[in-house]
């Protein structure tokens, strides 16, 4: 059996957002990110941010509700997150694995989702590797946000030229 673990950009007019966290070892500091892209695998957006202390399992749930809260902030209809926590898919069906601290805000993303066209789906970590290398930047940044748009060229190019995961390339 082969597993496919290439990016594939999401069909026209979606856009797909990459998300991750990061967890540095003792310290339990935590951060995470997400990269959005649009059906020409173009970089749209991305965010990294310093959440302070956490665990795996938050930084995961924190990066899904910023990025519900950046596409409902931009109007988008037609959302598509990809993830490499399987806990974090089965949320969407049984919010009783929500961390309590977020839950609130979490409840509010959930319902936006209802309204739209929305797919969140598992991928292998291997797939996602421009999203854990954005959110073992904000660990090391320790910058309470940091916004990539379109003019940045900082998450496209990190991308394209080091990574290549956006171009279907392993």
């Amino acid at each position: 059996m082969t597993v496919d673990m290439l990016w594939s950009p999401p069909g026209a007019g979606w856009i797909k957002c990459n998300i991750d966290g990061a967890v540095a070892g003792s310290t339990s500091l935590a951060s995470c990110d997400g990269i959005f892209r649009d059906a020409q695998a173009n970089h749209v957006i991305s965010f990294s941010v310093f959440l302070g202390p956490g665990s795996s399992v938050f930084e995961e749930f924190m990066a899904a509700v910023l990025a519900i809260e950046k596409a409902r902030h931009l109007n988008w209809t037609e959302l598509w997150l990809e993830t490499d926590c399987a806990l974090l898919v089965k949320a969407f069906s049984d919010s009783s694995l929500v961390p309590w601290k977020i839950k609130s805000r979490w409840l509010t993303c959930w319902a936006y989702t209802l309204s739209i066209d929305f797919r969140i789906i598992h991928i292998f970590r291997e797939a996602n590797f421009c999203t854990d290398v954005l959110a073992n930047i904000g660990l090391k940044r320790k910058s309470i946000a940091t916004n990539f748009d379109m003019s940045s060229g900082f998450a496209d190019g990190m991308c394209r030229s080091g990574f290549a995961d956006a171009n279907g390339i392993q």
